[in-house]
């Protein structure tokens, strides 16, 4: 173990923790997903009614420790002491990143210590891998609708319709994967109520793909999961197979003999089109609540 470097090895999976600038290399098999140089660990805030983005490095206190438990081993990284234009921030979190000893795992956990209401608008951790690699055996796959994978070398800008979160219509199931010379990995979030995906996809020859999370009710709250499993053969199909066995272990697998039972409808949808339809819509710019008592007016009268 280096000065500066954390080496974790287990299971045929090895974490290398750069405590300096909070890099982190991930080797599966021969392969390694290591953050892009361009992402550093940070949090979206407001403060005296500015958005501001401050990395986890500014922090006044940062320590790393080792971490174990029955369920497995990791790190364990405790920040507090923010300071922005000489003001003290009251904000204090704790992250772990820990390999499992069943699978293999990789889990990422975000964990609130102190807080200020209000003040936190977005974690973005962990980071994106480093993904630019051309060819056809290299896409990012995302539960966007019907499903959508994107070659890395697309020309077009993709566009996220609900800002990435979960359980909307750009996640219809909460969680994205990579796959690079049919070597990949799938991310689950594990606690998907308040987070989502950022997306970077220009048609410039990368993908980025990274979780974020977002305040309940003002505050982070609880502690934010999510589970990364690293493949050395795999496609898309592979990925979701996962997802599907992860939540028939949760006993939230429903099938469609079942939901037929509990409606006869659903046997009718089977082998049916989906077609999206449109009004015609025109935006003034008027406050929101305006505009939907307009609506509301019109539609009663």
């Amino acid at each position: 173990m280096g000065k500066d470097i954390m080496v974790l090895q287990k299971n045929n999976v090895q974490i290398k923790y750069t405590t300096t600038d909070l890099d982190l290399i991930i080797t599966s098999g021969r392969k390694e997903w290591r953050y892009d140089k361009s992402y550093n660990p940070y949090m979206e805030i407001k403060v005296n009614d500015e958005n501001k983005k401050i990395n986890f490095q500014g922090a006044q206190n940062i320590s790393h420790t080792e971490y174990k438990t029955g369920l497995g081993e990791g790190i364990k990284s405790t920040y507090s002491d923010f300071i922005i234009k000489g003001q003290q921030l009251d904000i204090a979190f704790e992250t772990l990143v820990w390999i499992d000893n069943t699978y293999g795992d990789v889990h990422f956990e975000f964990i609130p210590i102190r807080e200020m209401k209000g003040m936190i608008k977005k974690v973005v951790w962990p980071g994106p891998f480093e993904f630019n690699k051309t060819g056809s055996d290299n896409y990012t796959v995302v539960p966007m609708m019907q499903g959508c994978i994107i070659p890395t070398n697309w020309k077009e800008k993709v566009e996220h319709i609900d800002d990435g979160r979960y359980y909307s219509r750009d996640a219809y199931m909460p969680w994205f994967g990579q796959i690079e010379e049919g070597k990949g990995y799938i991310a689950i979030a594990k606690t998907p109520w308040d987070g989502g995906y950022d997306l970077d996809h220009e048609g410039t020859g990368h993908t980025y793909i990274a979780p974020y999370w977002e305040p309940s009710l003002g505050c982070i709250s609880y502690n934010r999961k999510i589970v990364y499993r690293f493949l050395d053969q795999c496609d898309y199909n592979t990925l979701c197979k996962i997802y599907r066995e992860y939540i028939k272990q949760k006993g939230k697998f429903i099938t469609l003999e079942e939901k037929n039972i509990r409606n006869a409808n659903v046997a009718k949808l089977i082998g049916s089109p989906i077609i999206h339809t449109n009004i015609f819509t025109h935006i003034v710019e008027e406050p929101a609540y305006i505009m939907t008592k307009k609506i509301l007016t019109t539609m009663t009268s």
